[in-house]
């Protein structure tokens, strides 16, 4: 599809304005892997890999060829990808970035690597926090305002492709740097590294993020044997040991531990019912998502410490008989005077509320169930 945009000449003014809009670099590479043209403003260059020399590697390896793309490099840089084709004839690929999901996220994963001098790593710091900090659902809602703009169409938010390279690429640097021999089993485990940056996002209750890392990652990582001439247990075994990493990371995040402790026990009572692979992957990636969604939802609403303590006690006794009334008790608090506050702060009755989060948690429960 060819833009209004007549010749480069244009595009330069057009992205000038795209730039002092998003307020990230913009690049546009012929087809040839010719870098045009860059737009930024003292932008900091990573140390270690300048987009500037793979970028283009990565278009091409990635087959982005048709309809805008986020990609995701081995640096955690996010960049949004459009290929464009202009009225003169002139083809390439419109790039904006780098930007970072998390300011920390991306060099947790990569301080680790050992083969980095601490001047590299003291620079890499440097260099994200020099990078606008833009969340997945936003850069996919920009990519879908540029290329209105150029193309005057409008694309649904799963139009647009989502390529990654953050662990693929990780994994297989360090894997080169210290000649790893994987042994011949079928069965795996994650490095450290996608353990914290998995453990980050359900921390910081990165809902959308969490869902597109399961979208391009199972639970794979360095081989090794988890359970002897038994797939099924091994991969059950995993998924234990990542509900317990789930489950440490949404107490950090904000997530009472009881109630922490009480999903732990249900997710893996659900996880031993179940008898194939298939369901145990399904299970798991419901279970990262819950907790990221449930730490979300905290992050999200902020009461003053009587109404916080109110609902958590509410989470961690909902099959309690005269909850209103136990509530008010434990916590020492006249019960119609809880049942203003509450309303006043949240919004709903104090009964009202008890009664959503009870049939919340029965379609959670079905939800899992389901595995069973």
């Amino acid at each position: 599809m060819k833009m209004q945009i007549k010749d480069t000449k244009e595009l330069v003014d057009y992205c000038s304005l795209l730039h002092a809009v998003i307020k990230m670099p913009v690049l546009f590479f012929q087809d040839n892997g010719l870098l045009v043209f860059e737009i930024s403003e003292d932008q900091i260059c990573n140390p270690v890999c300048d987009y500037r020399n793979t970028l283009f590697t990565d278009i091409q390896r990635n087959g982005l060829q048709r309809q805008p793309a986020t990609l995701t490099t081995q640096y955690m840089e996010n960049f949004l990808i459009l290929t464009v084709e202009m009225a003169d004839g002139t083809l390439g690929f419109l790039g904006a970035g780098p930007s970072i999901a998390h300011l920390a996220s991306g060099s947790l994963d990569l301080i680790a690597i050992a083969s980095l001098t601490m001047k590299d790593k003291a620079q890499l710091n440097k260099y994200y926090a020099s990078l606008p900090v833009i969340n997945y659902h936003d850069l996919i809602k920009i990519g879908i305002f540029v290329h209105y703009t150029l193309f005057k169409e409008v694309i649904d938010f799963e139009a647009i492709n989502t390529v990654s390279n953050v662990l693929k690429n990780i994994q297989s640097s360090v894997d080169h740097e210290y000649n790893i021999q994987y042994r011949d089993v079928s069965y795996l485990q994650r490095s450290s590294y996608f353990e914290r940056y998995f453990y980050n996002l359900i921390k910081a209750g990165e809902v959308d993020e969490m869902k597109k890392l399961l979208s391009v990652h199972s639970l794979d990582g360095e081989y090794i044997v988890l359970a002897k001439n038994n797939p099924l247990r091994s991969w059950k075994n995993l998924v234990i040991c990542f509900i317990t990493i789930s489950c440490r990371a949404a107490m950090e995040g904000g997530l009472p531990t009881e109630t922490t402790y009480a999903l732990s026990d249900v997710y893996i009572q659900r996880l031993e019912e179940l008898t194939t692979i298939k369901d145990v992957e399904d299970l798991a990636s419901q279970v990262f998502i819950d907790l990221t969604e449930r730490v979300r939802q905290l992050k999200d609403q902020q009461f003053t410490t009587l109404i916080t303590a109110c609902r958590n006690y509410i989470t961690q006794h909902l099959l309690s008989e005269n909850l209103p009334q136990a509530v008010a008790q434990n916590l020492k608090v006249n019960s119609s005077y809880l049942s203003s506050q509450f309303k006043k702060e949240v919004g709903i009755a104090l009964t009202d509320f008890i009664t959503d989060e009870k049939i919340r948690e029965a379609k959670r429960m079905l939800l899992f169930t389901r595995f069973s």
